[in-house]
């Protein structure tokens, strides 16, 4: 899953990987700095996640997530707060993911081919 990095022990930050067990490019950095060190991955990570949601180029998005091989993309609310998306933005990713669920602030994109 690709979602927003979270802070610890927030339950609306990280819920879909932690409640369905699906790995993420990033979880808590808290927790990921205590149990890991400060690696230059979890920074790389969290860099690769803010291009994700941030950058207007679909190939470097569809290649970000290859690279971590991601098979959703996750809107909500923590995502468009923390990236600051705006709706045009959000409709973008329809023209290179496929839509798979909505319901809410909740949107799912599929990654073609994951």
């Amino acid at each position: 899953l690709a979602e927003a990095p979270g802070d610890e022990y927030v339950v609306a930050h990280n819920r879909l990987s932690g409640w369905t067990g699906m790995p993420s490019v990033l979880g808590w950095v808290g927790h990921e700095l205590q149990w890991r060190g400060d690696i230059p991955e979890i920074w790389r990570r969290r860099e690769d996640l803010e291009r994700i949601y941030t950058s207007n180029d679909p190939n470097e998005v569809s290649s970000l997530l290859w690279r971590y091989g991601v098979s959703y993309l996750v809107i909500g609310p923590h995502e468009r707060e923390l990236y600051d998306l705006t709706l045009e933005h959000e409709q973008w990713y329809a023209t290179f993911l496929r839509p798979v669920f909505g319901r809410g602030s909740l949107r799912l994109y599929r990654v073609s081919g994951h």
